[in-house]
């Protein structure tokens, strides 16, 4: 078997951090600089080989940034704490919202199933598929 692409830890499950800033709409960066990547999902990516950002790509970072810069963001591990770019991988609420299913909701991104952190795989597929069916955001374009 080779390398895994994640670290797993027995390390707390959550903890409290403040977001400054946002890099993209699947992204945040901490007060004190860790970058945290969602958990299952992904959205447009706003730098890409060809150059400009891919369709919504500004949208869905906007909205990311309206969810969390500024606010205490409760982070939950899943079950990997980093990926191989070394972010934490994190499920991101701001109060009792989970910010990974609103931009699901709002169709800004899709739905990202990598193992071992499926533990709401389904419910975020279920999220995708509502969003396409209301011709949300990337969904109606």
């Amino acid at each position: 078997m080779g390398p895994s692409l994640a670290t797993e830890t027995a390390g707390p499950r959550e903890e409290i951090a403040l977001a400054v800033r946002v890099p993209d709409g699947d992204g945040l960066v901490l007060a004190d600089g860790r970058r945290v990547r969602y958990i299952g999902i992904d959205a447009p990516e706003m730098t890409t080989w060809e150059g400009p950002p891919e369709p919504f790509a500004r949208q869905a970072k906007a909205a990311n940034q309206q969810w969390v810069v500024g606010q205490r963001v409760r982070l939950v591990r899943d079950v990997s704490e980093v990926d191989r770019y070394g972010r934490l991988l994190r499920f991101v609420y701001v109060g009792e919202t989970l910010v990974n299913a609103e931009l699901l909701k709002a169709g800004l991104a899709r739905a990202l199933s990598i193992q071992p952190d499926t533990g709401r795989a389904l419910e975020f597929q279920a999220l995708e598929w509502e969003a396409r069916r209301k011709g949300k955001g990337l969904w109606g374009a």
